[in-house]
């Protein structure tokens, strides 16, 4: 952050890896954005009795989990491809 006298104070901040690796591959024009994760899979119906893995999903099937409150979008929301989309990553400028 910078003061009214113009001199600089470092800030603890949480930034959006994920958002910030999409918001690049848009401006370079890249032709493919992959983000590798650890864990086991994304759930829809996380533990709920119908509970069941994503292995493959295009970006329509996962646009119709989130509006459809399947996913947790606190945790999966920047790993989801809607906001990796060709309409570009949801809410960057």
């Amino acid at each position: 952050m910078r003061h009214r006298d113009g001199s600089l104070h470092g800030v603890e901040a949480v930034i959006d890896k994920d958002l910030a690796a999409a918001r690049l591959a848009l401006d370079l024009e890249a032709d493919v954005l992959l983000i590798l994760t650890d864990v086991a899979a994304v759930f829809v119906g996380y533990k709920t009795p119908g509970q069941r893995a994503l292995a493959h999903v295009t970006v329509e099937e996962m646009e119709r989990h989130t509006a459809a409150g399947e996913l947790r979008l606190a945790a999966w929301g920047p790993r989801s491809p809607p906001r990796c989309s060709s309409r570009g990553p949801a809410g960057a400028p």
